[in-house]
């Protein structure tokens, strides 16, 4: 639904690698949770048998998503209630309301300002890069996208890969009696990561051969 001038805004803060991606959903959940759980989160390792182990680190983050990463800081420190709240006034919303339809009607209506391309972030935050078990906007998206002039100054692959970390602890820490349990973070690197090595390996049979 963006027109060129809202992506043309969004690779100025640095995201348009972001853009390129062709990604309709998760094929296979059972996939993502074998591989969860082989990912040991004491070192990050992949080890799905004997001699097989794939390490997933902040530049696995950089390959696959291509996220700004040149900024050694991370979003400056904000009450989050606080902003969370600052944001729903300025918007005349209820928390209820500030939802992802709420956000597109916003970018369908075309404007290329930071405020509009605000709701761009919430939806790629919220859906992709730092997702959680809930579908609100939450006020952790609301601090990460405060201050969009300090885009740059971000390291936004580690913090990717500081919420997969937390995510392979978690899923680890889990409740194994429950029917369902819910997968933190951006599990497109894990998946993504395993389609690669093994691609390299079938290549590099096939140069052998």
């Amino acid at each position: 639904m963006l027109n060129p001038r809202q992506r043309a805004a969004i690779g100025r803060k640095g995201f348009a690698d972001i853009l390129r991606m062709k990604l309709d959903g998760l094929g296979s959940r059972s996939l993502l949770a074998w591989l969860m759980d082989k990912l040991n989160p004491a070192d990050m390792t992949i080890r799905a048998g004997p001699g097989k182990e794939l390490k997933i680190t902040k530049d696995t983050v950089r390959l696959i998503l291509g996220l700004p990463c040149a900024g050694g800081g991370k979003p400056k420190s904000e009450d989050p209630v606080e902003a969370a709240e600052r944001l729903r006034t300025s918007l005349s919303v209820s928390k209820e309301e500030l939802g992802i339809r709420y956000l597109q009607k916003i970018l369908k209506d075309g404007d290329d300002t930071d405020p509009t391309i605000r709701c761009f972030f919430f939806i790629l935050f919220n859906r992709l890069l730092f997702p959680t078990a809930s579908w609100d906007i939450s006020n952790n998206e609301v601090v990460l996208t405060e201050q969009m002039e300090r885009f740059p100054d971000i390291d936004w692959c580690q913090l990717v890969f500081n919420c997969l970390c937390d995510a392979a602890r978690r899923w680890h820490r889990r409740d194994r009696t429950k029917v369902s349990t819910t997968i933190y973070g951006c599990s497109i690197v894990i998946l993504v990561s395993v389609h690669l090595s093994l691609f390299c390996f079938e290549a590099s049979i096939a140069y052998v051969c």
